[in-house]
């Protein structure tokens, strides 16, 4: 399908690739693995990553790469908000990983708030318990955040 390609475009635009990968055990480049004349390197391009996120999230309403965009500021002004509304519509449209997508986030925000959270993707127990101290009021929590419940913690980590 051309959207899952447009999709895994997307991805390597956003972080990069090189071929052939070749890595020592710990993570740096081994230049001596390969025949240079079949190295293939391409640098990130948050424009392009942009660009083909968009399409597949238009043709296959895959958003997971276009919401890490916003996640993370990769060429656009980081915003959460729109981050969590590209991976809740990407659930709407079939996506079986937006709520895991949608947890990583609120506990990587709760985690560089200063919170010991451990990234697991589930909204389990401890992050619940975390966030009802941090948001008073905030209401019965499901397996992910509401969006309502989501922009209350965002506010309250702010102030």
């Amino acid at each position: 399908n051309i959207g899952w390609r447009f999709r895994n475009l997307a991805n390597i635009f956003q972080q990069g690739y090189m071929h052939p990968v070749c890595r020592e055990n710990n993570g740096k480049i081994n230049l001596g693995c390969m025949s240079f004349d079949e190295v293939f390197i391409f640098y990130p391009d948050y424009k392009l990553a942009k660009a083909c996120a968009e399409m597949a999230f238009k043709m296959v309403g895959k958003g997971d790469v276009l919401g890490d965009i916003y996640r993370y500021g990769r060429g656009v002004d980081r915003n959460y908000l729109k981050a969590y509304d590209i991976y809740r519509e990407s659930g709407r449209q079939g996506d079986e990983y937006y709520e895991v997508n949608i947890n990583e986030m609120t506990q990587e925000i709760l985690g560089m708030s200063g919170f010991n959270i451990k990234k697991d993707g589930s909204m389990g127990p401890k992050t619940r318990a975390m966030i009802s101290k941090i948001v008073p009021n905030v209401g019965s929590i499901g397996r992910i955040l509401s969006r309502s419940q989501f922009d209350k913690l965002l506010q309250q980590l702010q102030n």
